[in-house]
């Protein structure tokens, strides 16, 4: 899909990547590694958010307030709005440090790290002075865990998949469709089939990846009614093959078709 043409807007996409989106910006982990230390606790409906006696109350009040507000988003994007998860002994927590060297402290996170989610400790850990904590972190680490409570985690998904749900779900996840879209105009994207099997170690550009993973995400959920984002989550929960259950329920006859087929809604998008 690339061409001398346009391979200035290839380097221009890694370029801007590492200006906006590090590619160390989120991680996924089953298991944490936190130093035994004294923590306050606040409570509210869905979660339990751990804190140290430096952060003043009243911030610590807003930040439930924020996590509240995206629980019912998210819920309400992904269409789990019937279904109400994280309640009373199963809160989701959230770590919340000061600084980055407190979170890598604590968590034993590498120092790129800016954020994790645990499934199994249904934990979020996250620091206050990354700009985007409130607007991306807790949001993007957010959307893995809720897509998490309803698949069951047990089936194998592609990374496509994961983090499409978690940047669909953020608060700005309009500059990524953006920025697919122009993308898909320039053909500047990653066919289909490759991208299925790409990892956090094979990704060339970690901007496009993201941008082209929660556009179709979108598609997959906005292009459709809302039933079909549900059975495939169902499906994957029943440990289905993901690219079976996509294929069984959107009607896509291989990857091929789904690529035209998604490309072909983005075209469309005003």
């Amino acid at each position: 899909m690339f061409n001398k043409k346009n391979i200035h807007i290839y380097f221009f996409s890694f370029f801007m990547f590492f200006m906006f989106f590090p590619q160390s910006a989120f991680s996924w982990s089953d298991s944490l590694n936190v130093k035994e230390e004294i923590w306050y606790v606040k409570k509210s409906p869905h979660f339990s958010l751990y804190f140290k006696e430096n952060i003043p109350a009243v911030k610590i009040d807003r930040y439930l307030k924020t996590a509240e507000g995206y629980y019912d988003s998210i819920c309400k994007k992904l269409h789990f709005k019937k279904f109400n998860f994280w309640t009373w002994q199963d809160r989701c927590k959230i770590y919340v440090y000061i600084f980055r060297k407190d979170y890598t402290d604590n968590t034993s996170r590498p120092e790129w790290s800016r954020a994790s989610a645990n499934f199994k400790e249904r934990r979020i850990d996250a620091f206050l002075s990354d700009k985007g904590f409130e607007t991306t972190l807790i949001p993007h680490e957010m959307g893995h865990l809720i897509f998490r409570e309803f698949t069951g985690g047990k089936t194998p998904l592609p990374l496509w998949l994961e983090e499409g749900v978690a940047c669909f779900v953020e608060e700005e996840q309009c500059s990524r469709l953006n920025f697919a879209k122009k993308l898909v105009k320039s053909s500047i994207y990653i066919p289909m089939k490759k991208l299925a099997g790409l990892d956090s170690d094979t990704i060339v550009v970690p901007e496009l990846f993201y941008a082209q993973s929660a556009s179709i995400v979108n598609y997959l959920i906005t292009g459709f009614d809302e039933y079909k984002f549900l059975q495939l989550c169902q499906a994957l929960k029943d440990r289905k093959g993901w690219w079976r259950s996509l294929q069984q329920i959107y009607g896509f006859d291989d990857f091929d078709d789904f690529e035209l087929k998604w490309k072909t809604y983005v075209q469309g998008e005003e």
